[in-house]
């Protein structure tokens, strides 16, 4: 859709975001973006290219996200995300909230989102523990989402 590979960093969340209202027409499908890259960040999954972003038409042509998928704990290139965060490749909240912004997301709003990702992520070693995940992988995932 935007005529970009896969396999080369090049691509930031705004341009993301921008696509998703384009195509959709739906704020709260941008708001959703927005908690998927704020996800991405806060849970280190920096393997976030584009193909890990779809959409979904119905039968009368309306569009919408797909549901989320291939989110994991990546360490990614360099460390650094393949999707860029305003211009940057290791961002944080002060990207994420300029990412807001630039969506037209009040930071209010944002950083709701942002609480409730962290609060989620917290949750890391309980889910974790329950779905049979290594304690070695377990206490690496946690270490990294502490840092």
């Amino acid at each position: 859709m935007v005529h970009s590979h896969f396999q080369h960093p090049n691509r930031d969340y705004q341009e993301f975001l921008g696509v998703v209202f384009h195509v959709t027409r739906d704020f709260k499908q941008v708001e959703q973006a927005y908690r998927r890259a704020a996800f991405n960040v806060i849970a280190h999954n920096r393997d976030d290219h584009v193909k890990n972003h779809a959409f979904l038409a119905t039968s009368t042509g309306e569009w919408s996200l797909s549901p989320a998928f291939d989110l994991t704990f990546s360490i990614g290139v360099n460390g650094q995300h393949n999707m860029t965060v305003a211009g940057s490749g290791l961002p944080g909240t002060k990207e994420l909230l300029a990412l807001a912004a630039s969506a037209g997301l009040g930071g209010k709003r944002a950083r709701e989102i942002l609480r409730e990702v962290s609060t989620s992520m917290r949750l890391w070693p309980t889910f974790a523990s329950k779905a049979g995940v290594s304690k070695a992988s377990r206490e690496r995932v946690a270490a990294a989402l502490k840092g």
